[in-house]
């Protein structure tokens, strides 16, 4: 009997092996994917490869225009080092590769993380696919926050570990990572608060168990010295900012983000509410939102068991997650660990409805197959390959073949994939946030909005061709400008270049009248269309309020802009029904019978029911 309980048992911890490696080789498979609208990659290589050809760090700013010669924070360059000796020797496939290994990683520690806490595997595995959904929104690009998550749950599980069994070694550990992590993301003051967490959480339940005899936290207390090396490693991580290019200054890093002046321009350090406003359809914030109640709520049901540690770092991740949406991957790591940490008293690995058996085994490796195969061909593909599309490509090698000098006006979306492509250029913005909170991000707003004295700043920095998104403000105000020619349209991005004596030899190639009327002629159709789409979805989001006035004055709008669009008076029709304009939802379901679509059913419906309804109220 024993002989025949130890084969099951040892069947089992086989079982969960191979379904844990399988779901590390599907996220390792689900990482492969191209290199496409990474704009931060390119600046990225560009700035290790500063580093590698001139043997220096660059610690203050030689790629800007404005913002040129100020204090450059390099809190990443390690990552940009890795990223460019990878590129340049072996080519983007092996970035895309490195970026694989490192998420796959991330998330096997994770995994070794909820086996260290002896974790319900099916419950491990459903919190890890939600881990997995949350952190898709920024987890899966080349970019130093791989290397955040990463460095978060290798803490985690260094932490663990000495809580199991308290050791110096793993204590050198921690402070071996605050040296590194310090010089790979800007993210390194979440090593002393999360060392932090766990000492002074276990300096608090001493005193809260003597003051409440019904608070039995879970796990032993460390004692004094084992507090120690845990406080020597809170120092040694507050100390490490000290060991980078930058010095001292590395700890003013995150403040002049978060407080910056042009930060808010920025969707990612948004608000989580600012942002989200109960739109259920953004399921990554819809699940952020649940998670956060299902953290609260499993602190409440155990809060007999809550430990003082957890609860310290469940408030910071919350307020952090609320603070900025940039930071709901590392609260869902942190949320979801300490989820699992406690929902483990209520379903052990062979009771629960999480009770383990061969035949949900079997399921759980058919269903995890089936998720990355619908993952890699319905939502992201394959690939190994670096791709330019979706940025200014043809845009700025039209200006590189043309030898074009002087200075350029660029959008911030891409302007550190412009750094890397326009070497020979400084790009007036980019992605590196804290070189524009002070004037130059101020300056960059007036220009791009067209607002009052942009004409000046554009003669202070001596701009002498655009590179922008064709729906900008701006390039509204340089169609009509006689100062600037049109030179470049693809649609999507447009080139204007002063009309200057100095640049006389490249507008006889690349400009003409004829192709300027064109240009203009298209934008106005463009601009309209743009305006009706704008009033149609504000309409649309006063209908959802209730405000059927403001509704209907933002579709009388959408028709002005888009006459021939029959959604547009099907929408206005409709309201104005609502609304009691029965004469004037006529002329508008008449309108589009005669002049845009005989057979339209919906207007041919509408009109009968008007009918019926007049008939009625006779």
């Amino acid at each position: 009997m024993d002989r025949f309980l130890n084969f099951e048992l040892h069947q089992h911890i086989a079982l969960r092996r191979i379904i844990q490696g399988l779901i590390i080789l599907g996220i390792f498979v689900m990482a492969i994917t191209p290199i496409n609208h990474e704009n931060d990659i390119f600046w990225q290589l560009r700035m290790g490869e500063e580093i590698v050809k001139n043997h220096y760090f660059p610690t203050h700013d030689i790629f800007s225009l404005p913002a040129y010669g100020e204090i450059w924070t390099l809190h990443e360059w390690l990552p940009s080092l890795t990223f460019y000796l990878i590129y340049q020797s072996l080519g983007p496939a092996a970035l895309i590769f490195f970026k694989a290994i490192i998420i796959s990683l991330t998330f096997a520690l994770f995994l070794l993380l909820f086996n260290k806490i002896k974790a319900n595997l099916y419950l491990s595995l459903l919190v890890l696919g939600v881990a997995v959904i949350v952190n898709t929104r920024g987890i899966w690009v080349v970019f130093p926050s791989i290397f955040e998550y990463l460095f978060l749950v290798l803490a985690l599980f260094l932490l663990e570990s000495y809580r199991e069994k308290p050791r110096k070694t793993i204590a050198f550990f921690l402070c071996l990572l605050s040296f590194v992590w310090v010089n790979s993301h800007g993210s390194f003051f979440l090593l002393p608060g999360i060392v932090g967490a766990y000492l002074v959480g276990d300096i608090l339940i001493r005193k809260l168990t003597k003051t409440w005899a019904w608070y039995k936290p879970d796990g032993p207390s460390f004692s004094n010295k084992e507090r120690w090396w845990l406080f020597i490693v809170v120092i040694v991580s507050l100390s490490a900012p000290m060991m980078t290019p930058n010095g001292f200054l590395t700890y003013l890093y995150p403040f002049r983000i978060t407080f910056g002046k042009f930060t808010p321009y920025v969707s990612e350090y948004r608000s989580f509410w600012a942002l989200w406003k109960w739109n259920w359809s953004d399921y990554i914030l819809s699940f952020t939102l649940i998670l956060m109640i299902g953290l609260w709520l499993t602190f409440l049901i155990n809060l007999k068991r809550l430990h003082a540690r957890d609860l310290i770092l469940g408030v910071s991740f919350t307020i952090l997650a609320l603070f900025t949406i940039r930071h709901i991957a590392i609260f869902a790591l942190v949320a979801l660990f300490l989820i699992v940490r406690y929902t483990t008293f209520w379903f052990g690995e062979y009771r629960g409805i999480f009770r383990r058996s061969l035949k949900k085994d079997l399921v759980v490796i058919a269903l995890v197959v089936c998720v990355v195969f619908y993952y890699k061909t319905k939502i992201v593909s394959f690939g190994f390959k670096m791709t330019e599309d979706g940025y200014p490509k043809a845009a700025a090698e039209l200006i590189n073949a043309s030898g074009l000098e002087g200075n350029m006006f660029n959008h911030y979306n891409y302007g550190g994939y412009l750094i890397w492509k326009m070497p020979d250029y400084k790009v007036f913005i980019d992605g590196r946030l804290e070189m524009y909170q002070g004037k130059a991000g101020e300056d960059y707003i007036t220009i791009l909005s067209g607002s009052s004295g942009y004409k000046d700043l554009l003669e202070k920095y001596k701009i002498n061709f655009f590179i922008m998104n064709a729906g900008e403000k701006i390039v509204e105000l340089l169609v009509n400008d006689s100062e600037w020619k049109y030179v470049y349209n693809d649609r999507q991005y447009v080139v204007f270049v002063k009309n200057s004596p100095k640049n006389s030899d490249f507008l006889s190639k690349n400009w003409s009248s004829q192709k300027q009327e064109a240009f203009q002629e298209d934008f106005q159709a463009s601009l309209r269309r743009a305006m009706a789409e704008d009033y149609h979805r504000e309409g649309v989001e006063a209908l959802r309020s209730g405000n059927t006035t403001a509704a209907l004055s933002n579709f009388e709008a959408v028709v002005k802009y888009d006459p021939l669009s029959v959604s547009a008076h099907l929408n206005l029709a409709q309201v104005e029904m609502d609304l009691d304009m029965f004469d004037e939802a006529q002329k508008e379901y008449e309108f589009i019978l005669s002049n845009l679509d005989a057979s339209n059913t919906a207007a041919k419906e509408g009109l009968e029911k008007m009918s019926q309804y007049l008939k009625l109220l006779k």
